[in-house]
């Protein structure tokens, strides 16, 4: 997930203008351009031609202190130039500690998470609980890193500057409230909103998928009499889940599973992912729903989103619900990151990625994610 920006800036005024003014005569020296944009460390333009081998401008801009990005479809044009910061700042140092010391703690609480699970009565070797523990620990930080670092990536590839992840520790049954980013600059368009929003979601899913394969493999699987279960904890399988057990590894339909930690990981990687698709606010799905729809559409589908999750809190009597619409409603109280200015429409290849986040909300989707027997 990530956060609205903060402007941040490691020049002097002074400095600051005349690098632009001299990336501009390198621009309009090199390419025909129709318009540009400038904001926070990122220069963005659309251009109809370019008078030099893409290399060479590469190689240019990084002389004058850029990294320079292409996209092209049809006969346009759109480059994004970012700054390269020569050194951190101190509040970038201190924050890449804080985002340290944050992982570091985050590990703890689910390595302990995953060692409250697995000790269950106490009658299994140390080792093996401390493993189990392990697993867990391992495959939801690699699922939820996944889906931070495919935020920077696509942060950076479309020119917006972004802080490091941050985990958040919370000692809960899962040792953690997951990570977010937060944009230092404003997103250039539309199209940026969708990738950012969408890279996340798909960087986690992909990694969750082998995970929730192998700790399946993992667990314990056999034949009870639903009686017999009465006051056990039970959570829901989608459909992705479902797929995999029951068709890819051929789990008999009437065995209960008795999840592995590590398979427990798997599958609180499919509810993150769930909740981030969501279409509300700044949620990874908020993203994609203000870039689809505008400010204005995004916003009556944010509140709608809120009331329809009251809905299901009623109607499966899963009180988690109320919590997670109470959390969205308060995080639409923050303005949502702006936009640098559209230069471009929505390309196809976007609205194809916003349908595959729709499909991932499918496959992941839990009316009731948790339930006592």
């Amino acid at each position: 997930m990530e956060t609205g920006y903060t402007p941040q800036t490691s020049l002097s005024e002074d400095a600051y203008l005349l690098s632009i003014l001299q990336v501009r005569q390198f621009i309009y020296s090199r390419f025909a351009v129709k318009t540009l944009h400038v904001s926070g460390g990122a220069i963005r333009f659309e251009a109809s031609a370019q008078r030099e081998p893409w290399r060479e401008v590469k190689k240019q801009a990084r002389a004058l202190g850029y990294s320079a990005y292409r996209q092209q479809w049809g006969g346009r044009i759109i480059v994004t130039l970012v700054r390269i910061r020569a050194r951190r700042t101190a509040d970038e140092k201190k924050e890449l500690r804080t985002s340290w010391l944050l992982f570091i703690a985050t590990i703890c609480t689910t390595l302990l998470a995953g060692y409250l699970m697995a000790a269950g009565d106490g009658a299994r070797p140390w080792w093996q609980v401390a493993l189990e523990a392990a697993s867990f620990s391992a495959g939801l930080l690699l699922i939820l890193g996944a889906h931070e670092m495919s935020h920077k990536i696509a942060a950076m590839r479309n020119g917006v500057e972004a802080s490091p992840p941050k985990f958040i520790p919370v000692p809960t049954i899962i040792g953690t409230l997951g990570a977010f980013i937060r944009l230092r600059s404003p997103l250039p368009d539309e199209n940026a909103a969708v990738d950012l929003g969408i890279s996340g979601p798909v960087g986690g899913f992909i990694v969750a998928i082998p995970v929730l394969v192998a700790g399946i493999l993992l667990s314990d699987v056999r034949a009870v009499d639903p009686a017999a279960m009465q006051g056990g904890l039970y959570f829901a399988e989608p459909l992705l889940f479902k797929f995999i057990a029951y068709t890819l590894l051929g789990i008999p339909s009437d065995s209960t599973i008795f999840i592995h930690p590590l398979a427990f990981a798997g599958w609180v990687g499919l509810l993150v992912t769930m909740l981030n698709l969501m279409p509300i606010g700044q949620l990874d799905g908020g993203h994609i729903a203000r870039a689809m729809l505008g400010p204005r559409g995004h916003r009556i589908l944010s509140y709608g989103m809120i009331a329809a999750l009251v809905g299901l809190g009623l109607a499966t009597q899963y009180s988690g619900w109320y919590l997670w619409a109470a959390i969205a409603a308060f995080f639409l109280r923050f303005p949502y990151p702006q936009h640098a200015g559209a230069i471009a429409p929505l390309r196809a290849r976007n609205i194809a990625l916003a349908v595959l986040g729709f499909a991932i909300l499918v496959l992941c989707f839990m009316p009731m994610p948790v339930s006592v027997g």
